[in-house]
């Protein structure tokens, strides 16, 4: 019977070794292994699930089918490490979404920096989705999809086209060159002070509860309605926008929020964006909550892990007790969504 149980406690631990650093991809039955992310991609089918463990992957894919990607993150000081997906050439997307792969869904990836272009964002897509989630991502991005959702992403150069509005909020800004059409923008943070086509520009957007660097000029919103956002002005207008309970304030960005100098402090996670304790813009969104990303229906969830459980810890012991039990010890992480 020990024999058994040491045979079976060595090959608990040979496929915890042996699958950890593997993509499994799953789809209600027992799942399927790669080493290879692309092969992944490739074989799945429509509505399969892909956890893809952290590491790095190079990848240049286009997906045309319903498929769930979960990674374990895209925080570079988290223990369990960041699943990062680099390009092949530095210029093409590493995910291109066509016909067929409405419904998905991105968690928990980093997407490695780009040249600058259009064509050459993380992720782009060529033809409408409909009911897309992106989700505590890192990433630039071109995305032509209706009813769909980027939330708690860090976001650099994007681009969100829409014939049925679709929602941004609670993300954090890093970069500029924001087009934006048919899009609820909410929650949100601009950390990098933008004039003229280099800044936000949107048209037939809801634009609520956001903060702005001082002074920030929105590029000609056409038929836009801005309600309870911090420091924003407009570059010229076109078509007929509101505004109503919109913020100005003196104060920069570094005395808006607990801590925030630089935008490296994203990275190594010693920014906190949280409102400081007597600000006047606590409880002040449209909805009663604060403004930015703490505020609104997706608050920011510090460290951005997936909302999968994650094995921060495990023991498994190569021999059981005198009861013959092995008693094996793992421990799980997750946010909630």
């Amino acid at each position: 019977m020990k024999a058994k149980l040491l045979l079976l406690a060595f090959t608990i631990s040979c496929y915890q070794v042996f699958t950890q650093d593997l993509i499994a991809v799953q789809n209600g039955g027992d799942p399927i292994f790669y080493e290879d992310l692309s092969e992944a991609i490739k074989k799945s089918v429509t509505g399969d699930t892909l956890f893809v463990p952290a590491k790095n992957y190079v990848v240049n894919d286009t997906i045309r089918k319903e498929l769930h990607i979960i990674g374990e993150g895209y925080d570079l000081t988290n223990n369990l490490g960041a699943t990062i997906l680099s390009s092949k050439n530095n210029t093409t997307p590493m995910l291109v979404l066509e016909e067929g792969a409405s419904n998905g869904s991105i968690t928990g990836i980093r997407f490695s920096v780009n040249k600058s272009g259009v064509y050459s964002r993380n992720i782009f897509s060529v033809t409408e989705l409909n009911n897309y989630l992106i989700d505590r991502c890192f990433l630039s991005l071109h995305l032509y999809a209706s009813n769909s959702l980027v939330k708690n992403c860090i976001l650099s150069n994007t681009t969100i086209q829409a014939k049925i509005t679709s929602v941004l909020s609670n993300n954090i800004l890093v970069g500029n060159g924001y087009a934006l059409s048919k899009c609820s923008i909410r929650n949100n943070i601009f950390l990098v002070m933008s004039d003229r086509y280099n800044s936000l520009n949107p048209n037939e957007c809801n634009i609520d509860n956001n903060i702005f660097p001082p002074n920030y000029r929105i590029w000609y919103p056409v038929n836009c309605s801005l309600r309870n956002n911090l420091n924003i002005s407009l570059n010229g207008v076109s078509g007929d926008n509101f505004g109503s309970s919109n913020f100005d304030s003196d104060l920069v960005l570094n005395e808006t929020f607990i801590n925030y100098t630089q935008l490296n402090g994203i990275d190594n996670n010693s920014a906190n964006f949280q409102l400081i304790a007597n600000s006047s813009f606590k409880n002040a969104g449209t909805d009663g909550t604060d403004l930015g990303i703490y505020g609104g229906r997706f608050p920011w969830k510090d460290g951005s892990a997936p909302f999968n459980p994650q094995i921060i810890f495990s023991e498994i012991p190569g021999t059981t007790d005198e009861n013959g039990v092995l008693k094996i010890r793992i421990e799980v992480e997750a946010q909630k969504n």
